[in-house]
Order: C-alpha cells, then structure tokens, then sequence
C-alpha cells in the first residue's frame, strides 16, 4: 500500500457544500489539522442557485470557529467551477470531504467523493461519523490479491505516531466486501482505510472493492492512493495560481 508518514500531511484541503455533513467534515479536518501541526484550507463548492453573499459569509464564520476552538491556521475560498483544475493545482496532501447527498449534481459539480478521488492521487477521507474527538480504532481493508503486509504497515505507521487512531489498528484480507462490512460491525471502528485502484482501472460488469466499500461502510474512509502513483503536482514552490472563481486572495503559506 502507499507510503503513508505519519507526518507527510501538512496541507488539509476540506471540500465541501455548505452543508451540515460539510460542516462535520471540516470540524475533522481541523482537528486532524491540529494533531498533525497542519494549515487547513476550506474549499466551498458553490450552487449556481445559491446565494454566494450568504455562502461566502457562513464560510468565513466558520472558519473563524474553527480557528478558535482547535487553535489551527485556517485559510477559505469559494469557488464556482472548476473544481478539477483547482484540485490539481491545489498541492494538498490530504483532501477531506463527505458523502454525497445528492449524487447527480455532485457528479456534476465534481464534489462526489469519487469525482475527488479521480482528480487528485493524494489520500481523500471521507467523514461520515460526528467529529468529536480522535480516532480511537482504525481497520484495514485489503483485497487478498494484494499485499496485505504492506497494507498493515502503512496503517501501523499511521498508528504508532498516535496521530490517527490510538490503538493497534486491524486487518481483513478479502476480496468480498460482505465479510469486511463484518469486521467493521463486529469492531466499531471509526476509520476503515481502504487502497483504490489505479486511476483508469475500471473492471467490467463490477465497481471496484473501494468503491463498493465505500458506498455501505458506516465509519469515515480513508482512501489511499494506489502503491507507485505519482504525487499530486504541486505549485507551493512557484506560488500556487490565484483561486478560480474564489473571493480573496488566500493560498497555501510559503
């Protein structure tokens, strides 16, 4: 499974709509932000409908919030449209987001979680559960056609740091999603990470496990990017290209 340092993630990027579930997910977002000492950037994915002055004033509260309960840097953009572009230029090391409510117009806007996961080869975790503490259980979700020591080792590093999850972390090796859904209502944990294929690898007359996991688990799911993908392009050197279609001029620190 991809390397995965307890301390890589030092950009958080939360995508989100606005929404209740939006909200719950920035909140864990920030507080993964305050555990692993990162910047947290809040990505609003406007409606065309929507009321953008409204919008663009709830999101500032709540990154103001969010800054002052968790004590993290927190930076917000608002954005209409190109939502792959500014992804791929983001230079975000992990991506936060939440299920979809409503998944033809996310599949649209790009804000479908597997939309995300298609425009970025960095992790995605998609918040699910309230964000009220830390992770306290994590179980890894692995296909028995791939390497399921590697697979355990990145969650153990994940783990060690006590960064993510607070005890020794669990492992299913199968390819039936059946008895991985059986392993998370048997654990209760509250983090499934899972590995997605390769961008492009699409099987006939199935989804991929990941996908199928994805869409029944009850906990948040970190999708890792599969083992040997290039990481996502950054611009942090450069200067990261003006928000598109966003109000203010808020990037990544140098």
């Amino acid at each position: 499974m991809a390397q995965l340092p307890a301390s890589n993630f030092k950009r958080i990027l939360l995508v989100g709509d606005g929404s209740a579930a939006s909200e719950n997910a920035a909140w864990r977002a920030g507080l993964l932000a305050r555990e692993h000492g990162a910047w947290l950037r809040l990505l609003h994915v406007g409606r065309w409908h929507e009321d953008a002055q409204a919008a663009r004033l709830q999101l500032d509260a709540l990154a103001w919030r969010l800054q002052e309960r968790l004590q993290v840097a927190v930076i917000a953009q608002s954005l209409r449209g190109g939502l792959r572009r500014e992804l791929a230029a983001a230079g975000a090391d992990l991506v936060v987001t939440h299920p979809s409510q409503h998944p033809v117009r996310d599949r649209i806007t790009g804000l479908h979680p597997a939309s995300l996961v298609a425009g970025c080869d960095v992790p995605v975790l998609v918040v699910r559960k309230a964000a009220v503490m830390s992770y306290q259980r994590m179980l890894a979700c692995v296909r028995e056609d791939a390497q399921a020591d590697r697979c355990l080792a990145a969650a153990a590093r994940m783990a060690d740091a006590g960064l993510w999850v607070k005890e020794a972390p669990r492992l299913v090796v199968s390819s039936s999603v059946e008895a991985m859904l059986a392993q998370e209502r048997s654990l209760y944990p509250e983090l499934v990470v899972v590995q997605r294929g390769a961008r492009g690898d699409t099987r006939p007359l199935a989804l991929p496990l990941w996908r199928r996991l994805l869409a029944r688990t009850a906990a948040d799911t970190l999708l890792l990017p599969p083992a040997g993908a290039a990481p996502a392009p950054s611009v942090r050197a450069g200067g990261l290209a003006p928000p598109l279609g966003g109000h203010g001029a808020k990037v990544w620190p140098s």
